[in-house]
């Protein structure tokens, strides 16, 4: 597959090539500009999650403490 489309690009003359990056170029930059602020988002939202927990876990420690939460976050009560 990878050789067939190197093989179609090798034959496109000089014009075509410029086009082709005319377009692709904003499209990739586009594409990955979306990836990075899903993950930026996702990161911060995983933050501020943590931040409340352990802000809950100061404020009322019984509470939380009886919560059926996963493992990773029982090991705050301990």
């Amino acid at each position: 597959m990878w050789n067939q489309i190197i093989e179609t690009v090798r034959q496109l003359n000089l014009l075509q090539l410029l086009l082709l990056g005319a377009v692709a170029l904003p499209l990739a930059y586009w594409v990955l500009g979306a990836g990075f602020r899903l993950a930026h988002r996702a990161v911060l939202l995983v933050a501020v999650l943590v931040v409340a927990l352990v802000v809950l876990r100061l404020l009322f420690p019984d509470w939380i403490c009886s919560l059926p939460l996963p493992s990773p976050l029982m090991r705050l009560c301990v």
